[in-house]
Formats: C-alpha cells, sequence, structure tokens
C-alpha cells in the first residue's frame, strides 16, 4: 500500500473471500479502512505467514475482521486497531501473536478467538461474547504506564462484563480474579470513587531497629475506605503493604479512626522493606 495507504478506505466487494489477502511474511497494513468481506472472508488475512504488524485500521462489516488461522504458523503484531460489527474480529491460531492497544466492540460472536499462544493485553472489549479460547496470556506484569482505559498501570485487559472491585485504587481489579480464568490485572474504571492521599510522606520515614514504624494521619469524614500503603520507593511502584482495614494497625487500641492516630507496623514487614520507606494513606470518596 506504500505511504499513499493513509486513511484509505477499501471496501469489499462481498464475493470475493478477503478484502486483504497477505501473500509474502514482513507486510505491514497501518491507516486502513477495510470493510465488506465476503461471507466467511475476512477484512485481512494473513494466514501462513509471520512478521505481520496491522497497526491503525478501522475494520469493520465483515465476517472476520483479522484472520490468521491455518495449521502453518501465522505470527503478526496487532495494535491500535478498532475492531467493530465483525461477526468474529480477530480469529488467530498458531504462532506468538501480539494483540494490544485495540478496541474490540459490538462484533457480532466474538471479540476475539484465539487458539494457542501469543500475548493479549491493554485491549478494550465490549462485546456480549469477548473471548473464546484460553491459552494465550492476557495480561502482562503490572507495569507502570498510561492503560487505554486512562489509568495509571498497564496489565491486562477492559472488559465490560468485568465486575470486580479495584481495592487499592491502582486500576486493576482485585477481585474476581484471574476474570474468566484468563485475566490477572483486569482494567477497571473507579465507579465514580476518587482517592485522596492525607500522608503521602513525601520525605520518608524511618523504620526503627525493631520494625516498627510510627506514622500519624488526618481523619476525612466523607470517606468511603481508607487504604494504607508502605513502598521503598517515593513513587510507590515498589509497594511492600498495602492494607485496606486500618483499624488492623492503630495504636494505641483504643483510639477510633476519627482520631490523629499513629499506626505500628508488625515487624514481619520489615524485612521486605528499605531504611528508609515511604508511606500514605489513601482516602477513597465516592462522589
Amino acid at each position: 500500500m506504500g505511504n499513499s495507504s493513509t486513511n484509505t478506505t477499501i471496501w469489499g466487494d462481498g464475493v470475493t473471500d478477503h478484502v486483504i489477502d497477505i501473500g509474502e511474511d514482513g507486510v505491514s497494513v497501518k491507516h486502513l479502512k477495510i470493510n465488506n468481506s465476503a461471507s466467511l472472508g475476512a477484512g485481512i488475512d494473513y494466514n501462513g505467514y509471520t512478521g505481520i504488524n496491522i497497526s491503525y485500521c478501522n475494520i469493520t462489516g465483515n465476517f472476520y475482521g483479522i484472520y490468521g488461522c491455518t495449521e502453518d504458523v501465522s505470527q503478526a503484531c496487532i495494535y491500535s486497531n478498532c475492531l467493530s460489527e465483525n461477526n468474529i474480529s480477530i480469529s488467530v491460531c498458531f504462532g506468538v501473536n501480539v494483540i494490544s492497544n485495540n478496541y474490540i466492540f459490538d462484533n457480532y460472536d466474538f471479540g476475539l478467538s484465539i487458539i494457542s499462544g501469543g500475548f493479549v493485553y491493554n485491549n478494550y472489549f465490549d462485546n456480549t461474547n469477548n473471548v473464546v479460547g484460553t491459552t494465550a496470556y492476557f495480561n502482562i506484569s503490572k507495569t507502570l504506564g498510561t492503560n487505554i482505559i486512562g489509568g495509571p498501570y498497564l496489565g491486562g485487559n477492559y472488559w465490560n462484563n468485568y465486575t470486580g472491585e479495584d481495592t487499592n485504587g491502582d486500576g486493576l481489579g482485585d477481585t474476581d480474579v484471574p476474570f474468566m480464568n484468563l485475566d490477572y490485572f483486569p482494567l477497571t474504571t473507579q465507579n465514580n470513587i476518587r482517592f485522596i492521599d492525607i500522608n503521602n510522606g513525601s520525605n520518608g520515614t524511618t523504620i526503627i531497629p525493631s520494625g516498627y514504624l510510627v506514622f500519624n494521619w488526618t481523619f476525612v469524614s466523607n470517606a468511603d475506605r481508607y487504604q494504607f500503603q508502605i513502598a521503598n520507593d517515593q513513587d510507590f511502584t515498589d509497594l511492600v503493604v498495602n492494607i485496606s482495614d486500618i483499624n488492623e494497625l492503630i495504636y494505641p487500641s483504643h483510639c477510633t479512626i476519627s482520631d490523629n492516630v499513629s499506626f505500628i507496623l508488625p515487624s514481619g514487614y520489615s524485612s521486605r522493606l528499605s531504611r528508609i520507606c515511604y508511606c500514605r494513606v489513601r482516602a477513597y470518596i465516592k462522589d
């Protein structure tokens, strides 16, 4: 297609199998609008070829949006596409395919059909049936970076039918995981819950030799819940302690969360923390 392909629309005749039928390794397909394959055909077919790059395309109104599913190894990087109103948006079988940063929604049968291998992460799934097939990796490790729904961490995928909860405010689901026995870090919205940092320990906190630390905080009257966190770094990426029930740590025990109280950290955590660590309490407020 060359450089002239940017924002070009390719409309299939509805009779020929595929709108684009890739016939060699190392092909890139970018910045195209692809519509109207034949029945059982694909918007893009890359059967049996490797090193394929499909990105920044709008693929709609086909039986298969993208198809790479024969007994021969097919391998592609499929990212930053919009796939909608196909019967099956993506169908891949053999080979290590990487599927990320795609918007996959309003497809009729399945959003994704995957049989063997590959990585599927940071995609937006909003279909009646989002996925069939269970052998791929549906998340990467929790990684700092803006995800496809604007959250602060990369991990898994956004699923319209995920109903679990994010209990620590990092934008990744903590309950009902792995979701569908696939995704260990499903992306979540905050459901109109915002947080404020009451004390973010910006100057660091010293753990005393016994393994306890003292940390003061201030009660917020309209908080829905609290989260107590301790990390080895100021950005809280090396998070060691993440406790939802602050009452477990209040000292002395007769105080309540309505007081400006101190916390003590059980010494079992001390071996995992730097001598100087960083503490914060987050108050979650439902708007």
